[in-house]
């Protein structure tokens, strides 16, 4: 189990973020790969919130070119997992929308004490990169 920040939520309330998804905003994660020497790792980015009018695909480019930089060089998987992630960054306007999993996994870490406590850092999730993945 991993702790993942949600980005761009430092100085929201979680009233704020439950606002903001429920006017259309998503929380996305977005594939990327590595490759060293003859091993290719396909891996998951932090969650990203995205506000309601805010393109999904604001941060699809700087992982693409990650796995464009890093990710080819594999043999043979590097080149095939490069193209599969940056289809699945493709997909559906940008990214993975998790922004269900993420809402189940926000109501299990944090009681309605929360609810109006600004954070002052992003907020954190506890997940496995298993359970984002599709």
């Amino acid at each position: 189990m991993k702790t993942y920040a949600i980005k761009h939520t430092a100085g929201l309330t979680l009233n704020d973020l439950y606002n903001y998804l429920h006017r259309g905003g998503h929380i996305v994660t977005y594939g990327y790969c590595v490759s060293i020497l003859a091993f290719t790792y396909r891996l998951v980015s932090s969650p990203h919130f995205i506000k309601p009018g805010e393109k999904i695909s604001k941060y699809r480019l700087s992982y693409n070119i990650r796995s464009l930089l890093f990710g080819w060089w594999g043999l043979p998987w590097g080149p095939i997992y490069t193209i599969d992630m940056i289809k699945i960054n493709a997909k559906n306007g940008g990214g993975m929308d998790v922004t269900t999993e993420i809402l189940m996994k926000i109501k299990q870490k944090y009681d309605d004490d929360y609810n109006s406590k600004i954070f002052e850092e992003d907020i954190t999730i506890d997940y496995e990169d298993a359970e984002l993945r599709r």
